[in-house]
């Protein structure tokens, strides 16, 4: 019965002692790590990334959406490099080269003959 007894406050001890030590060694990511990961792809999967464009043309430098546009180039960016390893450089006008193209539809029509949204 002692035994026993001994056996469960073991138990009860080393389960609080693991609560305990194992909340200093968990930590959160904030929002943006989160929701952001970029975590680099590896086999098979990474080698697909080497068909993706090395391009970005944006459209206009200012008028409405400039904000969401900057924002798309930004994160377009930063996950192309970080899940493929590739850095997008960007160019003024759509080309024989592959490219993303990001831009407000009237720019996109124009931008890229026979686009049709």
């Amino acid at each position: 019965m002692v035994l026993m007894a001994n056996s469960r406050r073991c138990v009860v001890v080393l389960i609080a002692a693991w609560l305990v030590f194992g909340a200093f060694c968990l930590h959160a990511e904030d929002g943006a790590a989160g929701w952001l990961r970029y975590a680099p792809l590896s086999g098979r999967a990474r080698a697909l990334c080497q068909t993706l464009p090395a391009a970005i043309v944006t459209g206009s430098t200012e008028g409405p959406g400039i904000e969401a546009i900057a924002s798309a180039e930004h994160e377009l960016k930063e996950g192309v490099a970080g899940i493929c390893g590739i850095r997008l450089h960007n160019t003024t006008k759509v080309s024989e080269e592959p490219a993303f193209v990001l831009g407000t539809v009237p720019y996109v029509e124009t931008a890229v003959p026979g686009f049709a949204p």
